[in-house]
């Protein structure tokens, strides 16, 4: 069941509006808001805006609708965009996947903010840090269907073994801090939801990677590389 807001979006867009930079705006929401696009639109042309609303791969349902997990709606040409909805965590990973400006436009506090990256980042830097000297690797695959990447953990594994390096396949439902005490690992790897490598690491214990940072323990990417994890169609 898709739950939608009724908050008025209007307000919070004449706010954003005076932050914008460029001409051309991308649109992106949440599942709560999508039905709120066709009016922001409408709203930045009235203002002299270019407004463009991109389509997702086949995972995502709504024009202009991003996921945690994926961001392909966002993957347009455009000078920045206005994220129309709540919290951090989706405009963030926009604003790593794009390397565009994100505006927050968040109609349920009336509040408008642009997207800082620079904590998350340096998060990001410390957990992989901490994983540089690992020589055993726990490689977490989801038994829930819709984020089960056997494939991708297998060849994560492999990388590992080429490197002489120890890497154990772990297969769980719920993830969690408590159920990976009873495995010995010097670092975890979540092919699962990206959003628990990102939201919970200050709950892990062992450095608990995403498979973006687990190549650049391998020094396969540049530190400069540092994107969420996407899930795409």
């Amino acid at each position: 069941i898709e739950v939608r807001s009724n908050a008025d979006v209007i307000p919070v867009l004449e706010q954003a509006i005076k932050m914008l930079k460029g001409r051309r705006i991308g649109l992106i929401t949440t599942v709560q808001h999508v039905h709120k696009l066709g009016e922001a639109r409408d709203f930045l042309l009235h203002h002299g805006k270019t407004c463009i609303i991109g389509k997702g791969d086949f995972r995502v349902k709504h024009d202009g609708q991003i996921l945690g997990c994926n961001f392909s709606a966002a993957r347009i040409d455009v000078d920045e965009f206005i994220y129309l909805g709540s919290g951090n965590f989706h405009p963030l990973g926009v604003t790593l996947a794009t390397s565009k400006r994100v505006i927050i436009a968040d109609p349920m506090l009336n509040e408008v903010r642009e997207v800082n990256s620079e904590l998350i980042l340096r998060q990001r830097y410390t957990v992989i840090t901490k994983a540089l000297g690992a020589k055993t690797f726990g490689i977490i695959v989801s038994t829930k269907s819709a984020q089960t990447r056997m494939e991708l953990a297998e060849r994560l594994q492999e990388k590992a073994f080429r490197k002489g390096l120890e890497a154990h396949l772990i297969l769980m439902d719920e993830i969690t801090p408590e159920r990976l005490l009873s495995f010995k690992a010097d670092a975890f790897v979540n092919t699962a939801c990206p959003r628990i490598a990102i939201d919970d690491a200050a709950l892990f214990k062992t450095p608990m990677l995403t498979p973006i940072e687990f190549e650049i323990v391998f020094g396969e990417r540049d530190w400069s590389g540092i994107k969420f994890d996407e899930m795409l169609g």
